[in-house]
């Protein structure tokens, strides 16, 4: 992988938010996000997992926001 495929994000930063159109989804290769629906933290996600995917599959809007708990690389 390029180092320029790599996204940084910070705390308290949001990856993207509810209701919003998906078009990509995301693999956290390190750091912490958290998985909000209606304003709450309801899951975390770990390191190396895939995220957004849904969005994608079903065409729909995102049914949760994503917000960075810990400094965090993403591609």
């Amino acid at each position: 992988m390029k180092n320029d495929q790599k996204q940084r994000y910070l705390p308290d930063d949001y990856i993207f938010k509810q209701g919003e159109k998906g078009n990509k989804a995301f693999l956290l290769l390190d750091g912490r996000v958290g998985i909000e629906v209606n304003g709450k933290k309801v899951a975390e996600i770990s390191e190396m997992e895939i995220f957004g995917e849904m969005s994608l599959i079903l065409n729909k809007p995102r049914t949760a926001s994503i917000r960075v708990l810990k400094p965090s690389n993403l591609s």
